[in-house]
């Protein structure tokens, strides 16, 4: 376990309270329930090589961002976007 920090981003742990979980068996450190969130996806979709095989930390999208448009491109919403029948979807 890293105390350098995010074990998914790399950004600074918080001062105390840093979100945990298990990935790949060992218990790492997050900054925060985003960045566990996703450590958990890619664990739970067998991709943890991508830490492994990564060039640099993720990168953090910044709080300033609000372009929900990129959510309607079909080669995105293809993996989060659910079609509910009666021209309803669920993320």
């Amino acid at each position: 376990m890293s105390a350098g920090g995010c074990w998914h981003c790399s950004e600074p742990l918080p001062a105390s309270g840093a979100p945990s979980a298990k990935v790949d068996g060992e218990l790492r450190l997050f900054c925060c329930h985003g960045c566990r969130a996703a450590a958990e996806w890619i664990q739970q979709l067998g991709l943890t090589d991508y830490y492994r095989l990564r060039g640099e930390p993720a990168l953090r999208p910044t709080d300033a961002r609000d372009d929900h448009a990129v959510w309607l491109r079909d080669d995105i919403a293809r993996h989060v976007v659910r079609e509910l029948g009666g021209n309803q979807r669920e993320t």
